[in-house]
């Protein structure tokens, strides 16, 4: 499931780093980037991890193709102001 592409712009829940909607995962209740995801899930093994990041990043695609359009308004309220 894509999302159409608009700019919107995420910070990581754990390493504060700012991601694009194609670098989101999703990570402790919210979203995170790959080498948190990654560093969580270290000691699992190699066709367990890469199990994790597809679940992952498949639930942070259905949540923001849910929320696209309340995320956009928002983000163009913040801009705005």
């Amino acid at each position: 499931m894509e999302a159409k592409s608009t700019g919107l712009t995420f910070v990581c829940c754990y390493c504060r780093n700012e991601l694009n909607e194609s670098q989101i995962f999703e990570f402790r209740f919210a979203l995170g980037c790959e080498d948190c995801v990654r560093a969580y899930y270290r000691d699992r093994s190699a066709q367990e991890l890469e199990a994790q990041l597809r679940t992952r990043k498949r639930n942070a695609l259905v949540w923001l193709a849910r929320n696209h359009k309340s995320l956009e308004k928002h983000a163009a309220k913040r801009v705005a102001s």
